[in-house]
């Protein structure tokens, strides 16, 4: 069975291997490996700021992945990851999905546009945000803007 829930400092650990794995890392815009404090701090930080939603995906409580939601306005950037052992089998997609439906129903009277950069070498993503139906723009010469407004 998948469900979502929210993330809690019980998560910390898991989080931090998944922030860490060699492939998230390369994906990512400061590559720099983050130490189990620097970890600790930011998390419990995200967990209290009312701006930031932090879901996890579990099929049958085995953690697949996490989607974070960070709200400016009605600016939702999205930010995700998929734990090694479930990549290349649909679970981005689904995890986007099913992410936006739990965050819109947290937040039902507000119209949010969902805005993810990736770069461009990170074709997994690309691909994800594509049949997802975000709209690609040019941001710079290594990355792209996804957009998807959602009513």
């Amino acid at each position: 069975m998948i469900s979502l829930r929210l993330a809690n400092l019980g998560d910390a650990e898991l989080m931090f291997s998944w922030v860490n794995d060699p492939k998230v890392r390369k994906n990512s815009f400061q590559q720099a490996y983050i130490s189990f404090d620097q970890h600790i701090d930011w998390f419990r930080k995200r967990l209290i700021d009312v701006n930031t939603t932090i879901v996890i995906l579990e099929q049958n409580d085995l953690a697949i992945g996490q989607i974070r939601f960070d709200v400016n306005n009605l600016q939702v950037a999205i930010d995700y990851s998929i734990d090694r052992s479930y990549r290349g089998k649909g679970f981005g997609k689904m995890l986007i999905e099913k992410g936006i439906d739990f965050f819109r129903k947290k937040n039902p009277e507000e119209n949010f546009e969902f805005n993810a950069i990736v770069k461009k070498t990170n074709v997994a993503s690309i691909k994800v945000f594509e049949n997802i139906g975000f709209r690609k723009q040019n941001l710079n010469s290594s990355s792209y803007l996804y957009l998807l407004q959602v009513k």
